[in-house]
């Protein structure tokens, strides 16, 4: 399966469902009241279900490349030590966002080790008031990083942020007592493993030019997880999928869902003849969506062996095609960078 290929198929299997949580339900002291974005992946929960734990386990297969990053960038393990991660803003951008990974303290301690290398593009170490943290250069911005204390013992959080300012806020936030979500925040399910919410998309620059349905789009609500098993039950959790799109007009939200149904078309083309086609249409085929005035609502219950089959193909072809391509390539190619 071709790459292109292989990514068309990941989208459609998580049907939108993407999105970056913190240990266990989202825990609410982490948002500032003003929080205008929200995405929480609880990662202990995914791993209750063969689906969650085979993501996490391959995630060059989905769309979080920012795990195999945080192996590489800052020593945290995202199999092995990352219990979730929570996103979220205040600004009218949605770029700069604060990140707060709850890991394992043995993950805290490769993340403390990868930092004292000092090994990052222009990596800085640096300090104020009950806050050591480090920072490197990201392309033209600059991340900042400190570790907080966590939840439960053996926890540790790593908050991530654009400055020292966001970061010492960030920080503050955490310190914070518990505050009563606005009412108009929704809050995830039980058993919610991907939450993402984002109040409206304000003028951001970075965001907008990406996607001109943006301009149309007032707020997004989207939450996968897993439905709770009957007490007793050997039954395999069931994945459950839900998203709201608030548009700014009747016909916008009607356009949106052709442009949703147009999309899952194209992934079952893309998928026809390849290894877990079958398996793969099936499960797109249980997107369901409704538009009910200026909303879009989009279900979606898909069947579980079916998914992980699909996943399993998936892996296998681009394992054999990772394959292929070593077998075809010439002595030079084999040489890393082309060096002698």
């Amino acid at each position: 399966m071709t790459r292109s290929i292989q990514r068309l198929v990941w989208a459609g299997l998580v049907a939108g469902a993407t999105g970056l949580s913190l240990a266990g339900p989202l825990d609410q002291r982490q948002l500032p009241p003003e929080v205008r974005l929200v995405m929480h992946a609880d990662f202990d929960a995914m791993r209750g279900s063969d689906v969650g734990r085979f993501l996490i386990e391959h995630p060059k297969l989905g769309p979080m490349p920012l795990l195999e990053r945080l192996r590489r960038d800052v020593g945290v393990d995202p199999v092995k030590d990352l219990h979730g991660v929570t996103m979220y803003t205040t600004s009218p951008c949605m770029a700069h966002t604060v990140a707060v990974l709850t890991c394992s303290s043995e993950g805290a301690k490769r993340f403390g080790e990868r930092m004292a290398a000092g090994e990052l593009p222009d990596f800085e170490h640096g300090g104020q008031p009950d806050m050591e943290y480090w920072s490197w250069r990201r392309r033209e911005m600059r991340t900042f990083a400190a570790i907080h204390a966590g939840g439960l013992d053996g926890e540790r959080r790593i908050i991530f942020a654009d400055s020292v300012a966001q970061l010492d806020a960030a920080v503050k936030q955490l310190d914070a007592a518990p505050t009563t979500p606005r009412e108009e925040q929704p809050q995830p399910r039980v058993g919610s493993c991907v939450f993402v919410w984002i109040e409206d998309f304000g003028d951001c620059d970075l965001w907008r030019p990406q996607a001109q349905v943006l301009r149309h789009t007032s707020s997004v609500l989207i939450d996968v997880g897993l439905q709770a098993r009957e007490e007793g039950s050997e039954e395999p959790a069931q994945v459950y999928g839900a998203a709201m799109v608030k548009a700014d007009s009747e016909e916008s939200a009607a356009l949106m869902r052709q442009v949703l149904a147009g999309t899952l078309a194209m992934y079952q083309l893309g998928v026809q003849g390849e290894p877990g086609g079958d398996d793969a249409t099936h499960v797109l085929r249980q997107v369901q969506s409704e538009v009910r005035g200026k909303e879009l609502h989009v279900t979606w219950a898909p069947d579980g062996t079916r998914m992980m089959a699909a996943l399993q193909a998936i892996a296998e072809g681009n394992t054999s095609e990772k394959a292929a391509e070593a077998r075809s390539a010439g002595p030079g190619d084999m040489v890393p960078r082309g060096t002698p």
